[in-house]
């Protein structure tokens, strides 16, 4: 079995000087925690936004790539720069990194700079994020800022940025893509062609999902779609549920129990990840509006400790999911001490031996979620099928093989599909 994904975001981590070489008590991915997973291939982004301070795309691109780099020394990992390099990585049981770039924001216009990225060994390539470019437009800007785009779909320059692609095997990723984009692409397309982490419009009508006409098209040139399970694109009353129960608490004092997903400070500031039952939100610590004795308890905090905290909801479109809270005062439950998810040595085999310390961790939970959404679909659909659940030793043996993997069987044949016209090197 073959197992990748298709989409990670590590590379952000890394440009701001984090060490992921090193086990972290956070984050979705490090590399000690990769190693120890059962994936064959991930997939690292270099994204740029467009609302950078630094106005030198190109070059902001460039240096991700050399901190990612920095990482192929790893005996374990090789960074693929060609398809063959691939097939290497199957042949000798590595983790394999490509190297891949969401938005064109980096090729700054210039025709030249692409072909840099190609050299370096630029995997799969996204024109665009949210933000369109002068010669593409994104499936957000089609549906929000339709009258204001530069281009409605592919200008030349961008027809000729996806040919160039595809002919050095640089698969096109459309999970950002505008609509129009999109049949401009399928239409000048003479290679495979993916959609990175994209979910179904059929299922939930968002913008960043995926038409039933455009799986067909994708499954007509042997593409990919990855499966995208965040809840705005796999239940569509979800975003009017959330924004429904959160404006309740803007500008409102509440009252949080639970635990320490993470911290960290910045002077007089500190910046702390808190976890309940529902899920994570960033809360602001201010020594100025805790005070000294508060601020010295925030310090003190480990992963997992027990607290409460008093504070302010307040509205922040730059936090994860919106919203943080401006603490004004915490107590501390329990100080964990050594808690067990944080040392090196407690890897998956520890975990798999200790679920219910697992089970706090944002991917174990996603996954249980997943899961309870899978068999709730099953049984809905026996239901009204007719169907009536029996005894459950009969599907014991089933039961005890039931897991929650994707299995990406398609990757090694789109590999040789893409290395049929491949330039011996």
């Amino acid at each position: 079995m073959f197992v990748a994904d298709l989409h990670n975001d590590l590379v952000q981590r890394v440009i701001e000087g984090e060490d992921v070489t090193k086990l972290t008590s956070h984050g979705h991915t490090d590399i000690p925690r990769l190693l120890k997973s059962e994936i064959d291939l991930e997939i690292l982004i270099i994204w740029v936004s467009s609302n950078a301070k630094e106005p030198n795309f190109f070059k902001r691109a460039d240096k991700m790539y050399d901190e990612i780099e920095r990482i192929s020394s790893h005996e374990e990992i090789i960074i693929p720069k060609k398809i063959s390099d691939i097939n290497e990585g199957i042949d000798k049981n590595k983790t394999m990194l490509p190297i891949s770039m969401e938005g064109g924001e980096g090729l700054e216009n210039d025709i030249n700079n692409l072909y840099h990225f190609i050299e370096r060994g630029l995997f799969y390539f996204g024109p665009t994020w949210n933000h369109s470019l002068d010669w593409v437009s994104s499936n957000y800007d089609e549906t929000y800022n339709s009258s204001k785009l530069k281009s409605h779909g592919l200008n030349e320059f961008g027809k000729e940025v996806i040919s160039i692609c595809q002919d050095n095997n640089v698969l096109i990723d459309v999970s950002h893509i505008g609509e129009k984009s999109f049949w401009d692409i399928a239409s000048i397309s003479t290679k495979p062609f993916i959609a990175s982490h994209s979910s179904v419009y059929n299922l939930c009508p968002h913008f960043r999902n995926l038409k039933d006409d455009q799986i067909e098209a994708i499954k007509k040139v042997k593409g990919l779609i990855g499966l995208n399970p965040y809840p705005f694109f796999i239940d569509k009353s979800f975003k009017e549920r959330e924004t429904k129960e959160r404006k309740k608490y803007i500008d409102k004092k509440v009252t949080l129990h639970g635990w320490v997903y993470n911290s960290r400070r910045s002077g007089k500031i500190g910046f702390l990840t808190f976890r309940d039952g529902f899920g994570l939100i960033q809360c602001i610590v201010a020594k100025n509006d805790v005070g000294d004795e508060k601020y010295n308890l925030f310090k003190k905090l480990t992963q997992e400790s027990s607290i409460i905290l008093d504070g302010e909801v307040v509205k922040n479109d730059r936090a994860p999911g919106g919203y943080e809270i401006l603490v004004k005062d915490m107590q501390l439950v329990h100080l964990s001490n050594d808690y067990p998810i944080t040392p090196k040595e407690h890897g998956t085999d520890f975990l798999m031996n200790n679920r219910h310390l697992w089970l706090r961790s944002k991917r174990q939970h996603a996954i249980l979620r997943v899961r309870h959404y899978i068999i709730k679909s099953i049984r809905d659909y026996a239901n009204i099928s007719g169907f009536k659940k029996s005894n459950e030793i009969i599907f014991e043996d089933i039961n005890k093989n039931i897991g929650i993997m994707i299995e990406m069987n398609g990757f090694p044949e789109m590999f040789q599909a893409l290395s049929k016209n491949e330039i011996k090197n």
